[in-house]
């Protein structure tokens, strides 16, 4: 047996074409970045107590250390206190920051070493 539905519409409560339904009748959203330039995210690497390297992406890496520190952020820190700051590099996107860290964290313990002294020279 087949119901029939009756559809309303009724006046006002149509969106303009194009608005999400979730943004309907808020401010637009801010542009992301500031005017001296695009959002920067970060890689950072860590020596932790036990000689370890670890390494995480951030958007403020300041507050992700302050985290580390306190054994309020990975797990993998949290137990080989304290940790310090061994390198850190800036990203134009959360993309390529992440991309980074992928790429470091698939290198060799060797080859992290490398990278972090090559960045200390420069």
């Amino acid at each position: 047996m087949t119901r029939a539905v009756r559809i309303t519409v009724r006046a006002g409560l149509m969106k303009p074409a194009g608005e999400h339904p979730a943004r309907a009748g808020r401010a637009p959203r801010a542009p992301r970045g500031d005017a001296a330039g695009p959002v920067t995210h970060f890689v950072y690497m860590l020596r932790c107590a036990d000689g370890s390297l670890y390494t995480g992406a951030a958007k403020d890496w300041q507050r992700r250390l302050k985290l580390h520190k306190n054994g309020r952020a990975a797990k993998y820190t949290r137990s080989r206190r304290p940790v310090r700051l061994v390198r850190l590099e800036t990203h134009a996107s959360k993309s390529a920051a992440l991309k980074a860290e992928a790429t470091i964290k698939r290198l060799p313990k060797q080859e992290k070493e490398h990278y972090v002294l090559a960045g200390r020279s420069r």
